[in-house]
């Protein structure tokens, strides 16, 4: 199976993300694989890819002809895309976030988001919370801890990458607060500009890339999290950690929104309020009792039960069959 997607600079890694959970379990399962990704940027991953880009999208079809079946999780890619896609392979699969568009040229359309089961497409689709990527390493390193009386660990992520830039008011702002800092920065170079910046802070530990475990280690730490509105919010909802979330970009608004209403979140934020900082700290006192996080971390855990993978193989694998 060819899979397609993209990550990098302005992108983040929510996609690459995805794939690379479902690529992992394909791979344990027996079947070929081949995970393709147009990189934009620099990239610190280890993690082992083929390079192409939409430009030139015919190259890495031309050299996947063994394999019958593709899986397509881009917003880069558009209708001249997959129709070249679906003129290569028997099906194709599609992994869409957003709602991009009505109907895509391919077999199946699924939805990994907890609205997912929402969405109307054009043809057959699936989606919602039975459907919510998470990757293995994440899930076996995430502890499901009990909620702690006192915040003494605040965890900052904004995503893979903080086009946004702010990481700096937020870091500045909640060092008022007195606990360590856990602050995600996405890569290298953009950790070492962070530390730069607040060296003279003593509660501040930066990272960069991190892989699924280590992603894990931190978080078993954090007591309070301060996120983005991606692909994390389904990581910070299985291992029950009280957010608060900022939207950084309008493909978060139904992700968030959907969250809302089942309680795990309890206001949404937007990256460019003038009052950003302000509200995310009255959001935090607000959450200093011990009640108050437990309620978020249990409905949190009630939500994604981290089977989403597996069932979606199990789909991939009815269509590598019919395609046998």
């Amino acid at each position: 199976m060819l899979i397609l997607t993209e990550a990098g600079k302005n992108i983040g890694l929510g996609h690459f993300i995805r794939c690379s959970a479902i690529a992992d379990r394909l791979h344990h399962i027996g079947l070929d694989v081949e995970l393709a990704v147009d990189w934009r940027g620099e990239s610190d991953i280890n993690s082992s890819f083929q390079p192409f880009s939409w430009d030139e999208l015919n190259e890495v079809l031309n050299s996947a002809g063994k394999y019958k079946c593709c899986l397509v999780d881009s917003y880069l890619a558009g209708d001249n895309h997959f129709k070249q896609i679906a003129n290569h392979f028997d099906s194709v699969v599609v992994i869409d976030d957003y709602h991009r568009r009505h109907s895509f040229n391919a077999n199946m359309v699924i939805n990994p988001n907890i609205y997912g089961d929402k969405i109307e497409y054009g043809h057959k689709s699936i989606g919602g919370p039975d459907y919510i990527i998470l990757r293995k390493k994440f899930k076996s390193h995430i502890k499901q801890r009990e909620v702690e009386p006192n915040i003494s660990n605040i965890g900052i992520s904004v995503g893979g990458n903080d086009y946004r830039k702010i990481l700096p008011k937020l870091i500045a702002s909640l060092s008022s607060t007195h606990t360590l800092l856990h602050v995600f920065c996405g890569d290298k170079a953009y950790k070492e500009e962070i530390e730069t910046k607040f060296q003279g802070y003593e509660k501040i530990s930066c990272y960069g890339f991190l892989e699924a475990a280590e992603v894990a280690g931190v978080l078993n730490k954090v007591d309070v999290m301060v996120s983005g509105g991606g692909q994390s919010l389904h990581e910070l909802a299985y291992a029950g950690i009280p957010t608060i979330v900022i939207c950084i970009d309008k493909d978060q608004d139904l992700n968030i929104n959907a969250y809302l209403e089942t309680g795990f979140l309890t206001e949404k934020n937007n990256w460019d309020d003038s009052n950003l900082t302000k509200n995310v700290l009255r959001q935090i006192d607000d959450l200093k009792p011990m009640y108050a996080r437990k309620e978020l971390s249990n409905i949190g855990k009630q939500l994604v039960d981290g089977k989403g993978v597996d069932r979606i193989v199990n789909i991939i694998k009815k269509f590598e069959q019919s395609s046998i």
